[in-house]
Formats: C-alpha cells, sequence, structure tokens
C-alpha cells in the first residue's frame, strides 16, 4: 500500500480523538447486566457529535503540514495535533531516532509492570511546538458521527430507619434514593412477617404493633430492582411511647476498602478514620465558601446577582462579595448535590466517600466543565487522554468495561494494542466523564456528571493498584494513610514520580513514608501540595460540625435551612502580590533571556479558599495584588492555553514569585 494510503488508513482509526467533546448528544436508554468487578447497572447511551476536520498550515509560506480532525469547536490544541502531525512532519530516516518500546508482565490484581520507554528527543518536541504556535488553521469538512456506549451506574440506597427517641405510634420508614437523577424511584415494596406492601412512593412509613421481620427493595424507572434487604425489628412498650430497634440486617452492606485489599501486606497500621464509610449520604454534606464554583454559578445564571455592583463579579472575573452574598446557599446546594451518588458509588466500588467528594472539590469545585491546564481535562475529576491512559493498564475490570461499551474486540489487553487502539478507548473512558453540553442547561450536562463519578472512582482504583505495584517493586512498606498519599500522586502526576521518589529515598537511606517522598519529588513539581492540599480537605470533615440534612417524610422531603455565615478577616490573615514570569526558552539554556517574554498569556491564580484572579502577561509578567490570605497557604497558578500549572505556599512576606519556561519539558521515562 502506498504511503498516501498508509496515511489515510491512520487518519481513519486517529478518530477515536473525536470522542473527547461533545457538540450535540442524543440519549437512548435501556438496562444491561454485566459483571465489571463492582455492581451491574448500566445504561446504554447514544451520542451524535461533529466531526471537525482541519488542515494545518505554514503561516510562513502557506505550505500545507498535516491535517487534524477532532470533535470539539474551535482550532486544534496541541494534545490535538500532536499523533496526527509528528510522524508526517518528522518522518522515520534509515536511522531514525529512538521511539518508545513498551514490554508489559501481567501480575497478580490485574496490574502491569511498568513499561520502559525511551522518549524522542526533545528538540523534536520543542520544534513542533514552534510549529505548532505559528501555524495557521483551515477547516476542510465537517461531518455528524454516532457512538454508542455502556455507561455503568451506581446501585440505589435503601435504608430502613428506626425512631431514636421514644414514639406514640410504632412505625419504621423505608427511604429509597436513586443516585441517578435522570432516574426515579417508583416504588417500595416488601413483606411484613410474610405480608406483602406496596408503596409507590419512595417514602414509606410502616407501622409495626410488635416484634417483626421485614423484607423490603425498591423499584427504579430504570426497570431494575435494588437489593432485597431483610431485617428484624423489635418493638417494645415502656414508660412515655414504644421502642423501636433493628436488631438483625442481612444483606449487611459493609464497606470494604478496595485499597487496602490491593495493597495487602504492602499497607501498614489502621486504615484513618477518614476512610470508614458514613452512616449515610447526608453525613457527606458541607458548607463551603467556594468562590470558583460561585463564580460559575453567577456566570451561567444559576444566581441571579444583578442587583451586586458588577453582576456579583469583579473585573477580572471572580466573584465580590455581594456576589459570594448571593451565591451562599445555591453553593451549599451545589456542593453537596452529588453527595448521594458518591456515597453509592463508595459502598458499591469501595473508594472512600470523603476522599472521593474532596478529590472532586479540589479538582472542579464540582463545576463539572472541561479546562485546559496542563493536557485538555474534563467532568468533575477533570480528566485527561495521560489519566485515562494510566487507568487503563492498571485496571482491567475498567479496560474491559470501556471495550464493551464502544463495542469494540477487547480480546487483546491494553498494553499490547497498538497506538491507534489505545488512542480509541482513551478517548472512550474521556468522553464518559466529559459533561460539556452547549445545548444543555448551564452548558453541561449534569447527568453525565453523576455518571463520571463512577468512573472516577474506577480510575482511582487502578491508581492503587499501580501504588501497590511501585512499592512490592522496591519491597517497600508503607502506612495506609501514606499510601493513600501515594495513590493521590500517581493520579495526579503519574507513577513515575512515585517511582522516581521511592528509588532516591532508598538510595539516600530514608523510610518511605510521605514525608522522604515528598522531598524527592523535584521532577514533578507542585506534587506535594497537591497532595496536602487534598488532605487539608480530607481533614476538614473531623473539624466541622455536622450540618442539617433535608430530613426523609412519607411522601415529601422537606430541606433544612442553614444560615449563612458572615465572613470575617483572620487574625492570622497577610496582605501581599503574586508575580508571575512567562518568557519562551528559545535557546533552552534555563533562563529568559531578551526577547523571550511571552505577552497576552492568560494567568489564573487561585487561592485555597476559592479566590480566584485573571489577567493577561505585559512584557512576560503578571501581577496579583491579594488580601486576607493566610500565609502558608497553597497556591496555584495556571497557564490554561499553555498547559501549564503550579502550586506554591503563601511565605510570611507576602511575596510570591512564579515562574513558567516554554516550551513544555521532556516526557518522563516511562509511561504512567
Amino acid at each position: 500500500m502506498c504511503k498516501g494510503n498508509d496515511l489515510m488508513l491512520k487518519q481513519r482509526w486517529l478518530l477515536l480523538v473525536l470522542v473527547l467533546m461533545v457538540s450535540l448528544f442524543i440519549f437512548n436508554y435501556q438496562t444491561a447486566d454485566a459483571q465489571d468487578g463492582g455492581g451491574g447497572r448500566f445504561k446504554t447511551v447514544e451520542m451524535t457529535y461533529t466531526e471537525y476536520t482541519w488542515r494545518m498550515v505554514s503561516s510562513q509560506d502557506g505550505r500545507f503540514l498535516c491535517r487534524v480532525i477532532v470533535a470539539h469547536e474551535g482550532y486544534p490544541t496541541l494534545n490535538d495535533a500532536r499523533p496526527f502531525c509528528l510522524d508526517i512532519l518528522y518522518p522515520a530516516t534509515e536511522t531514525p531516532a529512538p521511539t518508545p518500546t513498551y514490554e508489559f508482565t501481567p501480575t497478580p490484581g490485574g496490574a502491569y509492570q511498568t513499561p520502559t520507554a525511551t522518549p524522542e528527543p526533545l528538540v523534536i518536541e520543542n520544534e513542533f511546538m514552534e510549529i505548532y504556535l505559528e501555524a495557521s488553521w483551515e477547516l476542510e469538512s465537517t461531518r455528524p458521527v454516532k457512538v454508542v456506549q455502556r455507561i455503568p451506574i451506581p446501585p440505589m440506597v435503601v435504608e430502613l430507619n428506626t425512631p431514636d427517641k421514644p414514639v406514640k405510634v410504632p412505625a419504621i420508614v423505608i427511604k429509597a434514593s436513586e443516585p441517578v437523577s435522570d432516574y426515579t424511584i417508583m416504588a417500595i415494596d416488601g413483606t411484613v412477617n410474610g405480608t406483602p406492601f406496596h408503596c409507590p412512593v419512595s417514602v414509606c412509613e410502616i407501622r409495626l404493633d410488635h416484634d417483626a421481620e421485614v423484607v423490603y427493595w425498591a423499584t427504579s424507572s430504570l426497570g431494575d430492582e435494588s437489593q432485597h434487604y431483610r431485617a428484624t425489628v423489635r418493638v417494645a412498650e415502656n414508660y412515655g411511647g414504644y421502642y423501636l430497634t433493628k436488631t438483625a440486617y442481612s444483606p449487611v452492606s459493609l464497606f470494604v476498602d478496595t485499597c487496602a485489599d490491593i495493597w495487602g501486606s504492602t499497607a501498614t497500621g489502621a486504615s484513618p478514620s477518614w476512610v470508614n464509610l458514613p452512616a449515610s449520604p447526608d453525613d457527606l454534606r458541607t458548607d463551603k465558601t467556594l468562590h470558583y464554583l460561585a463564580q460559575q454559578l453567577i456566570r451561567h445564571g444559576v444566581v441571579d446577582a444583578s442587583s451586586c455592583p458588577g453582576g456579583g463579579l469583579n473585573a477580572n472575573g471572580s466573584p465580590n462579595g455581594c456576589g459570594i452574598d448571593q451565591a451562599q446557599q445555591a453553593m451549599l446546594d451545589w456542593q453537596n448535590r452529588f453527595d448521594l451518588t458518591i456515597w453509592s458509588t463508595a459502598q458499591e466500588l469501595g473508594i472512600p466517600a470523603k476522599y472521593l467528594k474532596s478529590l472532586i472539590e479540589q479538582e472542579s469545585q464540582f463545576w463539572p466543565a472541561s479546562a485546559a491546564n496542563m493536557f485538555d481535562e474534563y467532568g468533575l475529576g477533570q480528566v485527561n487522554e495521560m489519566g485515562a491512559d494510566s487507568a487503563l493498564r492498571w485496571d482491567t475490570n475498567l479496560n474491559a468495561l470501556v471495550c464493551t461499551g464502544l463495542f469494540y474486540n477487547c480480546a487483546t489487553q491494553y498494553d499490547n494494542l497498538v497506538v491507534r487502539d489505545k488512542m480509541m478507548l482513551q478517548g472512550g473512558l474521556v468522553q464518559w466523564v466529559n459533561a460539556d453540553c452547549p445545548d444543555c442547561a448551564y452548558g453541561i450536562d449534569l447527568v453525565r456528571a453523576e455518571q463520571s463519578i463512577s468512573i472516577l472512582a474506577r480510575m482511582l482504583r487502578g491508581s492503587c493498584r499501580q501504588t501497590g505495584y511501585v512499592l512490592g517493586q522496591s519491597a517497600s512498606k508503607a502506612s495506609r494513610e501514606d499510601m493513600w498519599r501515594f495513590t493521590t500522586l500517581t493520579y495526579h502526576a503519574g507513577g513515575q514520580c512515585l517511582t522516581d521518589a521511592v528509588d532516591q529515598a532508598r538510595q539516600n537511606g530514608q523510610a518511605i513514608n510521605w514525608t522522604t517522598i515528598s522531598q524527592n519529588l523535584d521532577s514533578c513539581p507542585g506534587s506535594q501540595l497537591y497532595v496536602d492540599s487534598l488532605w487539608e480537605k480530607i481533614r476538614s470533615y473531623d473539624s466541622q460540625a455536622p450540618l442539617a440534612a433535608p430530613t426523609a417524610q412519607p411522601e415529601m422531603i422537606i430541606e433544612a435551612q442553614v444560615p449563612t455565615p458572615i465572613p470575617t478577616r483572620r487574625t492570622d490573615s497577610i496582605d501581599g502580590m503574586v508575580h508571575v514570569t512567562v518568557y519562551l526558552d528559545i535557546n533552552n539554556n534555563q533562563r529568559q533571556d531578551p526577547g523571550e517574554a511571552l505577552d497576552q498569556v492568560e494567568v489564573v491564580v487561585r487561592y485555597s479558599g476559592g479566590d480566584a484572579a485573571y489577567q493577561k502577561t505585559e512584557g512576560g509578567r503578571a501581577e496579583f495584588p491579594f488580601v486576607d490570605q493566610m500565609a502558608g497557604s497553597i497556591l496555584q497558578v495556571q497557564l490554561p492555553y499553555y498547559y501549564r500549572e503550579a502550586f506554591t505556599r503563601i511565605p510570611a512576606s507576602g511575596e510570591v514569585n512564579v515562574e513558567f519556561r516554554l516550551p513544555q519539558p521532556a516526557l518522563p521515562s516511562t509511561l504512567p
């Protein structure tokens, strides 16, 4: 076959990239049964999107460079262009540059050995980035494309509650909840001492005049039933009324820490208390002032802040004080709208609910729109292609689930697939968590966002496997809490960061714990602060007072009112300035020289409390004054359209300096 035909075939296969972003969704749901390592509820989704074919053209001489196909509006990103253009612009020669080679060996638990690879020379990556930045784009064609996926959804939550104090009328309340908002509970059915009952509602009150054995279950509009539960309820009459006690229960829905099982003896000591599943989804409720979330709620019309100066937003886009006040109730409702799904997913898949919610808060503040940080990232967990690749390598159940969902030939293990097929599965996984929907309210598909929580938990399970493998290879052990920190590092920055840090700590004769590992993360800047920031969120559950949650009553739900807090300035807060420098290191000498400063680069600064500020560079610099921030708190600085981010802490002096050197750094020596 001639080279031109080879190119056409390759580009057709590379249509896998097209499932990364969606222009139009058309859903068709049906029930399906499967065993995927955790649960068996699925729905089938037929998705229609628009394919865009672009021509990359040299802006110097108008020469055609390569053709790129994407599934989102706007010009192709650097990551879109790379797989289509690198081989064309830098074809192999008789003495080709080293290319990645991978060797995998299956290990127990569905994990695989970390692949070994030799990256392409940094000079090619740098040159390609310069070509991309200088190129112009011509739209060649568009066409509609359909994809069918089978999406996993978490199980229904069914609870039998007895009064916690004496009552005049002895009764139990059975409450059923559907964690996916486009389905509803149709009925609660069961028997009391063999006598059937039927409640065509989601909250059912049943009077018991004496001891009873109760069997109960729920039916969903999806067309399936929940598990059938059995409980023994004792009824005792005493002074003041009736006492009801649930003395037996089956099947017992005990939370099993999946990652602890994966780690085995590699993890030592007791599990931290936050790992345990809260007694009820209501125990996950938080009441935090999240500035990025408030900004999005105001910008998208969820909150009407028209009575505030600037419509509730400052000139740089961040919410002002009036906007925050107007958004308080909406912030409370929104940050807790996914609690039921998080709790149900945690119970099903064994990923701690508090960890899962804290990770979502850190990544997206519960607003599931896509973002362009280091790579294009999607959904509540801000998942990108590299994260998808790692998850598919390390969780064979997830890999099989994505394969089956795409109706793809799954006979070959992921690590043995050719690049084009791996990219197809990566695209399918990323699309599952992509909640962008231009035609939906607020520009996001909230149903799809709920569905992504189950996928995110499965990805974390893969990170747990990779963490266990890395420590097992070095015959190292660590506490269970530190193993969770290592897993967070792997999820955020890739397994190579953990591998290198463990190797360095062992060479230094250091014990393997988070203190020593965090000291050896020079090749992964910002990772330590990312992990530490997540732990601050997890531990905040121990310090906050329990929030009043909506109370379930027969045939209706009453929401509790939470008073709006009055913000006051902290006594340990400081004022200061963030200085950001951005330059293109053309000669690769690791310093800024004349003519290398980059202007009009958008910079975003996010503070630990959720405040965000936006600005574009002038002369390669951007200055961000701040007030009322705590010394030692974590600061995140992003270049959204140059795929860069950095984490640092605010020093006591208040003067923060952050430098971004472009082009992008060398790829890791092994894939995550």
